[in-house]
């Protein structure tokens, strides 16, 4: 095998200390569920995703918002007594962050559309989707929703731009 050689990086002014959360709030929290799914086939929970960033270049401030709606499709041949066609959650959590170099790390362009510096976005992003991982797993324990574990992913993917 061969050894990695090592290239020169371009100097960041990115530093992951630099990055402060200030706030956690669950915006909204709501779960749909009965006391007979104990009982019943627990097929796949179906799950839409979606982050979006808020700027206060000011106060060196962004807040980030992720947003899911779970379904857990009922399989009426194990419960006698449910009407509905499906359990459904919907949480919404925000996220208030301080960037101490949010200067050094942005850029204003055309309009309202900022350019943020790829390390920061990653990061940022990360820390809602992985956090919010670990407030579903405990919000969701006692119902319906209980196995549902937010699954590993790039979280630019749940990212809505505009």
């Amino acid at each position: 095998m061969e050894k990695m050689k090592k290239s020169p990086l371009k100097a960041s002014a990115f530093d992951p200390e630099k990055i402060h959360l200030l706030h956690f709030k669950l915006l909204k929290g709501e779960v749909e569920s009965s006391d007979e799914w104990e009982s019943m086939e627990l097929n796949k929970i179906d799950f839409n995703c979606k982050i979006n960033l808020l700027f206060n270049e000011s106060k060196k401030l962004i807040r980030s918002e992720l947003d899911i709606n779970l379904s857990l499709p009922i399989n009426t041949s194990n419960v006698i007594t449910e009407t509905k066609e499906a359990y459904t959650a919907y949480f919404q959590l925000g996220f208030l962050f301080q960037v101490d170099n949010f200067e050094e790390l942005s850029q204003n362009k055309e309009g309202n559309e900022l350019d943020l510096d790829i390390k920061l976005l990653n990061s940022l992003l990360s820390i809602t989707y992985s956090t919010s991982r670990g407030i579903l797993l405990s919000r969701l324990q006692g119902t319906a929703f209980q196995k549902f574990i937010l699954p590993i992913a790039d979280p630019k993917k749940y990212l809505v731009l505009g």
